[in-house]
Formats: structure tokens, sequence, C-alpha cells
């Protein structure tokens, strides 16, 4: 639980957190509870913790001091939630895993501009977020993982139609571009004549393959620019890809009907932006009609286009 107040100059910040934490995996095993109060951090009895929550009058120091076991630390910047230190000098596994999981998500902007751009030689063990180190993170792979390497290159490049292998070089200069192996060429292409949608589908399958993958990934739009029967390739990596031991999760928006044609009712989450400002979300499994629908083969995206999931704007 957490609660924002705003500071003299109109800024907000972090006035009140309750982290309760269960030590073991059941619910109803015991619990710690760590309760920032306008940047002090306190550890509270568990039998005080409706108390607490109850207690938002900033002024009434007092009370705090009552229910509280002992003062922990205090938060240098009150406009962090408090997990961020927390997950650093707790000793408390949770909260350390939790701040790990947070720092570990990955919004992912692609452009395929940014890949074009001939980089300087070196090993990067992950994918940026916006693409242009495709080259660097395949030199990882190379150098850190040469078998996993090859094998990755050549899944990535039957994927796509007309390819036949992808490798990366190193100039006299000390660059590192990409070559593309294309059906019927002798000589191999380079990223700055490959075309945006290609580049785009290679650096998501790549993202896939990483051997130490982000534990929650998200992509915004990733059909614009992709040829759309390529879409349906990519929607069974990820199904793929969230399926391995320690997969990723991902969450994706997208506005291409025909991309959701290759999920599932339950994997489709619709948002609904109200009159009031407000989002509403349900999923798509949540209607019967539209289960029963796909169920006698009607596509996911057809139903959506022919106003199944929400009404048809004017």
């Amino acid at each position: 639980m957490v609660q924002f107040e705003m500071d003299q100059l109109k800024h907000p910040y972090v006035f009140s957190e309750l982290l309760a934490v269960h030590q073991n995996e059941s619910p109803d095993d015991p619990i710690k509870v760590y309760w920032v109060k306008d940047g002090q951090v306190y550890i509270l009895d568990p039998n005080k913790l409706a108390e607490a929550q109850n207690n938002t009058n900033p002024h009434k120091r007092d009370e705090i001091d009552e229910i509280r076991i002992r003062p922990n630390f205090k938060v240098s910047d009150k406009r962090k939630l408090a997990l961020a230190s927390l997950g650093t000098l707790t000793d408390d596994s949770r909260i350390s895993s939790l701040r790990r999981f947070l720092e570990g998500w990955y919004l992912s902007y692609f452009t395929p501009e940014s890949a074009r751009v001939l980089q300087p030689t070196g090993a990067h063990r992950h994918l940026s977020r916006y693409g242009e180190d495709l080259a660097n993170y395949f030199h990882y792979l190379e150098r850190e993982h040469p078998a996993k390497s090859r094998a990755i290159m050549e899944s990535i490049a039957k994927k796509i139609p007309g390819l036949n292998k992808i490798d990366t070089i190193k100039t006299e200069d000390n660059r590192l571009p990409l070559r593309f192996y294309e059906e019927g060429f002798e000589t191999p292409f380079y990223a700055p004549q490959m075309s945006d949608g290609t580049l785009k589908l290679i650096a998501y399958l790549a993202l896939l393959e990483d051997p130490e993958p982000f534990p929650f990934i998200c992509i915004e739009e990733p059909e614009n620019m992709i040829y759309p029967k390529l879409l349906e390739i990519f929607a069974k990596e990820l199904r793929d890809a969230s399926a391995r031991e320690n997969g990723s999760q991902f969450l994706l928006t997208t506005h291409q009907p025909y991309f959701i044609d290759a999920f599932l009712p339950e994997e489709v989450w619709i948002l609904e932006k109200g009159s009031d400002g407000f989002v509403k979300i349900h999923r798509a499994s949540d209607d019967p009609l539209v289960v029963n629908l796909v169920k006698e083969g009607i596509p996911l995206g057809s139903l959506w286009y022919s106003d199944y999931f929400d009404k048809r704007m004017s």
C-alpha cells in the first residue's frame, strides 16, 4: 500500500508505504511488516498492522512511536519507493527478490534506424531497448555462448523467409556490422540495406533467445512495419519463450486485429477508456460468446473488428 502527498513545491512524494512480507510461502505463516512514514522506516508489530494502515496523519508522531518496534533507517529520497533501499539493505530474501524482479522489467522501443547505425566492437550482455546494439548482442553470444550462438542465429534466419544466414564481422576500423545472407545472392547484405520489418523481427526474436532473460518484458505495438503473416511466427515464439524454465512474462499492446488471431481468448485483455478518464480492463475469455465463437473457428481479430470487444469508433 502506497500513499502519495504533495510537498511545498507541489511535487509528489511517497508519504506512506506499507510492505507486509510472509516469512514462508503459506499466507497463514507469520509476517514481517515494514512501514515507511514520511521518510522514516519502521518495523512494526504485525498485530498493529491495521492501526498503522489507518494512521494517515503526519502530525501524530506520538501514535507512530507507540506502535513501532524499533526504527530502522531513514529514506534519503522520499520521491522513490523505499522498496529500492529495503531490497538492498534488508536480509529478507523475499524483499530482495521482489526488488530484483521490478528492476528487471524491460520496455522495448526497437527502432530500425538505431539498428542500422554501425557500432564499435564490443560485447553487450543484453539487447538495449532501442536495438542499436543488435550486432554487439550477437557478438556477446558468439563470444560467451559460441555453440548456442550458432544455433540461435540459424534458428532466427530460418524464421525469416528468404534469409539463409546471419553473422557479425569485425572491420579494420574496429566496427561491428551485421551481415545477412539472402537466397539468390552470393554477397551479404548489411543492416542499412535490410527492410524495417526484417530488422525489427530479428531484434524481437533475438530478445527472446537471451540466455539470461528479463523476468518481465513489455513491447509496444510490435506489429508496426512487420509483414502481417510473420506476426503469427512471432506470437508462437512468445508463447514458447514464456513456457521455458525461468521464462519471461510478456505484456504487449497492439492495434492490429490480425496479430491477436494467433492468441487464445485467455491471453488477450481489452482496455477501454471511459468518459470519466479511467480505464477498464477485462479478458476476452470473460465473454462466453467470444469463447464459443472462437471454438467455432472464428479468429479473435475478426471478432474484434466486428465489435465483439468494443464499440466501433465513429
